[in-house]
């Protein structure tokens, strides 16, 4: 039916923005910065990959967002997984690759599409961070 294939391609959006979201968490975290990325900040691949290196709990975080489906790198090492990270969203459109070293990546305006969908999905969705909400519940099974 409709509904469940309007369900199945939510639940898949959903699915793909979740990576997304990591890095961005990562990214913030290794920055110290409290905001979100947006178009034009600048990400240079080895000062996020040092500040990375210098928290446990970071490097597994990089460790399993490099394995997710939409990542899905086998890379080794916080420097290369982040490159290879980065490498994607710069395929993606998400950012753009600077410098002759391809070191440095300009965030792209993708960026603020996707806090617009995260938006529109929070709000139509009724979603509230502490809880899950049944119809997250629904669209998992």
């Amino acid at each position: 039916t409709a509904k469940r294939h309007i369900r199945a391609r939510f639940s898949e959006t959903v699915n793909d923005i979740e990576p997304f979201i990591r890095l961005l968490r990562l990214i913030g975290l290794s920055n110290r910065t409290d905001r979100p990325l947006q178009h034009g900040d600048v990400i240079h691949a080895g000062d996020l990959a040092k500040a990375v290196d210098q928290a446990p709990a970071l490097v597994k975080e990089l460790e399993s967002l490099s394995r997710s489906r939409l990542f899905g790198n086998q890379a080794t090492g916080a420097a290369r997984q982040i490159e290879a990270s980065l490498q994607k969203l710069s395929e993606y459109g998400s950012l753009e690759k600077t410098g002759a070293s391809g070191a440095k990546y300009i965030a792209t305006g993708k960026w603020s599409r996707l806090y617009e969908e995260l938006q529109f999905i929070a709000s139509r969705e009724h979603l509230d961070a502490d809880e899950d909400a049944p119809e997250q519940q629904e669209l998992a099974e």
